[in-house]
């Protein structure tokens, strides 16, 4: 529907046909000229945002039908959000359906910081990593294709030398068998073809999302904002579905050839002169996905007091050398990794610091992280390398070489980003190499961390902690006058985040959106110095290490 046939909502609920000016994004009606000045008038709609009504045919907002009314009582308005059920819902609902529920609020309210939103950032992250292993798809459709070209360049080779090498009466077995090789192939190549346009149809699909979500973000109003995440979510779902499903019909597909013998022997050739064989083998490309619970669409804006619990507090024995530990993660086995650089060792404790292992290294460590299940990574800023290891037998998987220093990493969706100087923040994907390379100045940067669509990182120089998104555009800076030299950062499972600052001695609770903080642990817990944190993402529970070589354990109630 377009502007010249759009016509006055209000206006037809009297019988009265006039062309439609504009739309009010709040009452999703379509309004007059007369219409739109009663609308700015009224003290309750005053304040609606309206648009023209060319806009609104245009909006992102259509693609996925959002609904302003209740699906249970049409004619009754979504006014309140249930953050239990994480569902819109008209106040007869509240009083039916939900009345026992205690996460009721004003759809206004859930809102408020829905582009700060964990569901959303989550869906941006899937979508990114769908297209991505969609177009890894469709590539390997391609080189399949080039391989098959090859086999057949390869095939029709041999079988013209083979026929060189006996009599003329082979001419009409060689054209058959060319035209079986031929047939095979073309057989092949098209079934290869029509999959890779389908995965090319997915991929097209998915970036029309990705492109309406960020019109979303920049021109709908946060109401259809959080609306849309919802719709965002069932069709981004239903892609995923479809790509844990499509590695049961995508095989790698080979043809060879072996030639009769009993030809060559035989003067009297018998048919067929050779045998066209399929291979058919698995797909290289890894397609399934593991689905996470999804992120939570209403997000609180405000901290509200977070306490803390000390549970173990432990010291790293020293080595050659004082313990100096720079780096830790908290595995998802409640295993406890450190990094030890003036020693050139990892240990892994168990979560109360009563039971260690450790492992020698051949270069000084910084960092390190949890990338996959038993699988980690560390940094090694003198050998500028990134190295992969497996968590059970500590072998290496995987070196990364890259052009500066690098020092902190984190790891998150299968993308771990790496702090380097002289190139910014490095993207490295699945396979360890690097995808992105984000040019922040991190001069003064030391550590880093990494959620859904959005990457941290404390700056110790300018006291201040960044927010940016995957593209290097910044969401937030942070400074705070009780906090000096900020280092380690985490992120907690409910988006917000904890920094590390040193020379204030403490540990800063920051809001999902940077505007609110607190600081949950000080001097007054005898944490002198600390330098890394780091949360377990199963839980409520975070280390700090302080004073090089002491480590404290803490849950937060």
């Amino acid at each position: 529907m377009t502007s010249g046939n759009r016509y006055c909502d209000p206006c037809n609920q009297r019988s009265s046909i006039k062309l439609a000016r504009v739309w009010c994004t709040e009452c999703q009606e379509a309004l007059c000229k007369e219409c739109e000045a009663y609308h700015q008038t009224f003290k309750v709609s005053r304040d609606h945002r309206l648009i023209p009504v060319v806009e609104n045919d245009q909006n992102p907002t259509s693609l996925f039908k959002i609904k302003a009314f209740c699906e249970r009582h049409a004619l009754k308005r979504n006014e309140f959000y249930c953050t239990l059920h994480e569902e819109p819902m008209c106040a007869i609902c509240v009083a039916n359906e939900h009345k026992n529920c205690d996460g009721i609020i004003t759809i206004e309210k859930a809102a408020e910081n829905a582009k700060f939103s964990p569901a959303l950032a989550d869906l941006e992250d899937r979508m990114y990593y769908v297209v991505n292993l969609l177009q890894k798809l469709k590539q390997d459709r391609i080189l399949n294709i080039q391989v098959l070209d090859k086999q057949k360049t390869h095939m029709l080779l041999e079988i013209k030398r083979f026929r060189e090498n006996i009599t003329r009466h082979l001419d009409v077995l060689e054209k058959e068998l060319n035209t079986d090789v031929t047939e095979m192939h073309q057989k092949h190549v098209e079934d290869l073809q029509l999959q890779a346009q389908e995965l090319d149809n997915r991929i097209h699909t998915i970036k029309e999302y990705q492109q309406s979500s960020k019109k979303i973000k920049s021109q709908a109003t946060n109401v259809h904002l959080l609306l849309a995440i919802r719709e965002l979510e069932n069709l981004q779902i239903s892609q995923e579905e479809y790509l844990e499903t499509i590695s049961d019909r995508l095989s790698r597909v080979d043809i060879n050839l072996e030639f009769n013998q009993n030809a060559v022997e035989i003067p009297t050739l018998a048919k067929p002169l050779g045998f066209i064989q399929t291979k058919i083998s698995p797909c290289y490309v890894f397609t399934t996905t593991e689905r996470v619970k999804h992120a939570p669409l209403y997000v609180k804006g405000i901290l509200h007091e977070t306490r803390t619990e000390i549970k173990h507090d432990f010291i790293v024995p020293r080595s050659d050398r004082n313990a100096a530990i720079t780096g830790g993660v908290f595995l998802s086995d409640g295993r406890i990794v450190l990094a030890d650089n003036n020693n050139k060792r990892l240990l892994i404790y168990n979560e109360n610091g009563t039971v260690f292992v450790e492992v020698k290294l051949n270069g000084k460590p910084w960092d390190v992280t949890e990338v996959g299940l038993n699988k980690a990574a560390l940094t090694l800023p003198s050998d500028r390398m990134v190295q992969f290891f497996d968590i059970k037998t500590m072998r290496v998987t995987q070196e990364t070489n890259v052009k500066g220093r690098i020092y902190g990493l984190s790891s998150y969706g299968g993308r771990t980003v790496v702090v380097c100087r002289g190139s910014g923040m490095l993207i490295l994907d699945e396979e360890g190499q690097v995808d992105t390379a984000l040019p922040i100045d991190v001069t003064f940067v030391e550590y880093v961390c990494i959620g859904p669509g959005r990457i941290y990182y404390t700056d110790w120089y300018r006291k201040s902690v960044h927010c940016i998104d995957m593209t290097g555009e910044e969401i937030f800076r942070l400074k705070y006058n009780k906090m000096k030299y900020p280092l380690g950062i985490t992120l907690n499972r409910d988006g917000t985040v904890f920094v590390v600052g040193r020379d204030s001695h403490n540990v800063l609770h920051v809001s999902a959106d940077g505007h609110q903080r607190e600081v949950i642990l000080g001097k007054q817990h005898d944490l002198t110095y600390p330098r890394v944190i780091s949360s377990h993402h199963g839980s409520r529970r975070m280390f700090v290490t302080y004073s090089n070589k002491h480590v404290v354990v803490f849950t937060l109630t």
